[in-house]
């Protein structure tokens, strides 16, 4: 029987062994971006359609490595892939900020910005009305 959190972990392998992102992958293999995202969460078993797309779409991939983890990613070259290093979906979206930001580190949690002795300025706080309200820290 097939582990969804297994697969999961080698769908996520591969997408770092490809450099693409979940949404690239679903767009490239004709599937729904949330097909992606349950299967990343372990929510849903990957259907037998889907795995022949990504076959097909990704002739390097073996089969044995990606429905039962056996073997090599990569036909080709042999290669393993350590997901240890992947980057989860927040750390791309962290990646994609830094590189907004010209590489600096942008500040997206309070906790992180009083670890780096950052003080809050202002908080804007927007209701569904359209109506603000600004706290300003000075």
């Amino acid at each position: 029987m097939l582990n969804k959190e297994e697969f999961a972990k080698r769908l996520q392998e591969l997408m770092f062994y490809y450099e693409i992102s979940a949404a690239t992958l679903a767009d490239k293999i004709s599937v729904q971006r949330s097909s992606i995202s349950h299967l990343l969460s372990g929510r849903n078993n990957p259907s037998l359609d889907f795995i022949i797309k990504i076959l097909d779409n990704y002739q390097k991939v073996r089969f044995e490595w990606l429905v039962k983890g056996d073997g090599v990613l990569d036909s080709d070259t042999g290669e393993q892939v350590d997901n240890s290093s992947a980057p989860t979906l927040f750390e791309q979206e962290l990646g994609a900020k830094k590189r907004e930001f010209g590489g600096k580190q942008p500040i997206l949690d309070p906790k992180v910005a009083n670890q780096v002795n950052n003080t809050v300025e202002k908080i804007l706080l927007v209701y569904k009305d359209g109506s603000f309200k600004v706290y300003d820290n000075s």
